[in-house]
């Protein structure tokens, strides 16, 4: 018996972006859409996708796996959100407020009110699916997340 292959999660941007013609990026994100098919035909990968992404059945994402939302991924998600790992992205993504951190964040578990949360409730529910599946590589346009140790396709 063969070992499971690691898997790609296809998120929002990255599927938004495959069905959309008129999209700046649907030429490059069809193109990776391909080699990461190449790869789940030759057993190299699994392709997964949150069910609301997907949403409804597409012959295109037909060798894509859904996973599915529970209540409890939702609460995660919105602890997230407000935790200092939220304020951290934004320290990542833009390093100009990084002097709005403040040392107290460890010991509230509370961002500053003067710091702005940019990471939102659907990237929030993405990395909790991401870490409770054990999954570490993205296919995404969303630039948030090369903040964390993630394989992101395509490659920019």
């Amino acid at each position: 018996m063969s070992p499971t292959p690691p898997t790609v999660l296809l998120d929002r941007s990255f599927v938004e972006a495959l069905r959309d013609d008129a999209h700046e990026a649907h030429a490059r994100v069809v193109e990776c859409y391909r080699e990461l098919v190449d790869d789940y035909e030759a057993r190299r990968i699994r392709l997964r996708a949150r069910t609301d992404v997907l949403g409804r059945r597409d012959p295109l994402f037909a060798p894509v796996e859904r996973i599915h939302i529970a209540a409890q991924h939702r609460r995660a998600a919105s602890r997230l959100v407000r935790s200092p790992i939220g304020v951290a992205v934004v320290v990542a993504t833009d390093p100009s407020i990084g002097h709005a951190i403040d040392p107290a964040i460890g010991e509230s578990g509370d961002p500053p009110a003067d710091v702005p949360v940019l990471l939102d409730e659907d990237t929030a529910l993405t990395l909790v699916l991401m870490r409770r599946e054990g999954i570490t590589r993205i296919a995404t346009l969303d630039a948030t997340f090369d903040a964390f140790e993630l394989t992101v396709f395509p490659a920019a």
